[in-house]
């Protein structure tokens, strides 16, 4: 840190140079878009809420009818074979 009052100045062995004022700023609108771990837990409780019940019940209503039928068809080849 280097200077004194609203002048101060981070600066790094590399070389970069920032002023307190334009760190604080940056900081302060890093926090409104949320961190990788808000956004994480958010969605981990999103998930424990329903989503769209009625179209999920329909489609698997209609994937239980599409594998019984499927399966159906396997057991009729599967005795036709048997008959030959």
């Amino acid at each position: 840190m280097v200077g004194q009052g609203e002048g101060k100045k981070f600066v790094c062995r590399c070389g970069y140079k920032e002023k307190l004022s334009s760190f604080n700023k940056r900081k302060k609108e890093r926090r409104k878009k949320g961190s990788y771990k808000d956004v994480k837990k958010f969605m981990k409780d999103k998930d424990d809420e329903p989503f769209n019940t009625a179209l999920a019940d329909k489609l698997k209503g209609f994937l239980k009818m599409n594998r019984a039928e499927s399966t159906d068809h396997m057991a009729l080849d599967q005795s036709s074979l048997k008959e030959s």
